[in-house]
């Protein structure tokens, strides 16, 4: 009977708080080797293109582009980073959904160079953004996610068994900390350029400021406290990969 009581305890504890629970099972301290990140900050469009082709010469294998280019800005910004995406090869670029399920792309003068696209909206729960959906379905038309077209392209091997329209939880190991993040000015160490031979490049926001930041269940218990949020959409981005590929 004790046993009994005791289980059912530790199941309402558990229920009643499944971020306490995913925070301490899954979370690593561990530096992923494969998946690095790369801060646009606020750089402008002929500086991000700059970073891309400094990146490229690093012979990486994939770069994903967690970037929306909506519009047409300065001429000459344009043209730069419309000259780089024409010579980054094996690269991946975002697009979202809005509220109403609307595809918001970058402009076909960028996107046109893209070896693929996916789109990154992921799922909030309780306030808490937690899930996300590999494939959905909009449409009649099939999209797979941001996540999923660089996991396929990395690991083609790898056998996929997805439903289309299934939200799956995040698997999140990874705050930013353990990822080797960089900016646009440490290319010019030949040590950085070497560590990106042949691994996953994110390249998207992380700061400075909360834009694109999330509440997750992997905030500290300062961060609980402050209520701040506490990831960047790109370090989700990369849990997501890791979700697909090791669940």
């Amino acid at each position: 009977m004790i046993r009994i009581l005791f289980g059912l305890i530790i199941f309402v504890a558990f229920s009643c708080n499944p971020k306490k629970v995913y925070r301490e099972v899954v979370r690593t301290d561990k530096i992923d080797e494969d998946i690095i990140l790369f801060n646009i900050g606020n750089i402008s469009r002929a500086e991000i293109g700059e970073l891309l082709i400094g990146i490229e010469k690093c012979e990486p294998l994939i770069v994903g582009i967690d970037i929306l280019f909506l519009e047409n800005k300065k001429s000459f910004d344009d043209s730069i980073l419309t000259e780089a995406l024409q010579k980054v090869s094996n690269d991946i670029i975002a697009y979202k959904f809005d509220s109403n399920e609307r595809e918001e792309r970058s402009i076909d003068r960028f996107r046109k160079f893209a070896s693929e696209e996916g789109f990154i909206n992921a799922e909030e729960k309780d306030g808490v953004l937690s899930h996300f959906t590999p494939v959905k379905e909009v449409g009649g038309k099939l999209h797979e996610s941001f996540a999923l077209k660089i996991s396929k392209q990395w690991k083609p091997e790898v056998e996929l068994n997805l439903t289309a329209n299934k939200s799956i939880p995040i698997l999140f190991q990874r705050r930013l900390q353990q990822y080797y993040y960089f900016v646009r000015e440490d290319l010019h160490d030949k040590e950085v350029c070497s560590l990106l031979k042949n691994k996953i490049i994110l390249v998207g926001f992380l700061g400075p400021g909360d834009e694109d930041k999330h509440f997750t269940p992997i905030r500290s218990r300062e961060e609980e406290i402050e209520g701040k949020p506490d990831t960047y959409g790109l370090v989700i981005i990369a849990n997501e990969i890791r979700t697909i590929l090791e669940n």
